[in-house]
């Protein structure tokens, strides 16, 4: 049986190339990091589609080779709203 999502369900960013860039500190494969992989389970569908909406940003920058060094306010992720 296939699983049903609801429209507006938020899939993973992950495409199993997991591996974190040391420069960036952002997963090759998805532009997250450790922070967001790891919160990513407990996040509601709202910040689910929020970060993927900041993911598709880091994807511009990364294809324009100007990425950022990563820190607390660029990942949007609150740790103690995953807790």
């Amino acid at each position: 049986m296939s699983e049903r999502r609801s429209p507006s369900s938020a899939l993973s960013p992950c495409i199993g190339l997991c591996r974190m860039e040391p420069a960036s500190r952002y997963c090759e494969g998805c532009l997250r990091t450790r922070d967001e992989i790891a919160a990513w389970p407990g996040l509601s569908n709202a910040d689910r589609l929020s970060l993927m909406a900041r993911l598709k940003q880091r994807t511009l920058c990364v294809d324009s080779k100007d990425v950022p060094a990563t820190n607390a306010a660029d990942s949007g992720i609150d740790r103690a709203d995953t807790d």
